[in-house]
């Protein structure tokens, strides 16, 4: 999974928008957008950012590869996991 899959679960599970992401990291929603569809990877510190609002640990967005099965249920990505096959 990527870096944007995570950033894209752990936003929808906290029921946040891109814009309200945006409001509460300083991120441009359209660069959120664009982590999210893969379109464009992060910098180091801007994970920090995005990190920070959603209050999870940087490693949660940076080791996205590392969703259970399980994770991948409850944080609604098996359409997205699967649609890649």
């Amino acid at each position: 999974m990527t870096v944007g899959l995570s950033m894209s679960a752990v936003r929808r599970q906290r029921g946040l928008t891109l814009a309200e992401l945006s409001a509460l990291c300083g991120v441009d929603r359209d660069d959120l957008g664009r982590y999210e569809r893969g379109d464009m990877t992060p910098r180091p510190e801007t994970v920090q950012k995005i990190a920070r609002a959603l209050e999870v640990p940087i490693a949660a967005i940076r080791a996205g590869m590392g969703w259970t099965a399980q994770e991948a249920l409850e944080y609604g990505l098996v359409d997205k996991v699967l649609d890649k096959r």
